[in-house]
């Protein structure tokens, strides 16, 4: 989280292990969702599955 300069959460959302952000991101689903161990999320990163990132 040191990275990040912003995380909007809206929905249900599991974060695994070492999840890591950068910069300015956003996540939003309509049902739960879950980022994998060890993932980056950045305001360039696709979008994770079942829900939506933006930057």
């Amino acid at each position: 989280m040191r990275k990040a300069t912003a995380l909007r959460v809206e929905g249900d959302w599991t974060f695994g292990k070492g999840v890591e952000v950068i910069g300015e991101v956003s996540l939003e689903a309509s049902s739960a969702q879950r980022v994998g161990p060890g993932a980056v999320l950045s305001d360039q990163a696709e979008t994770p599955a079942g829900g939506s990132a933006h930057a």
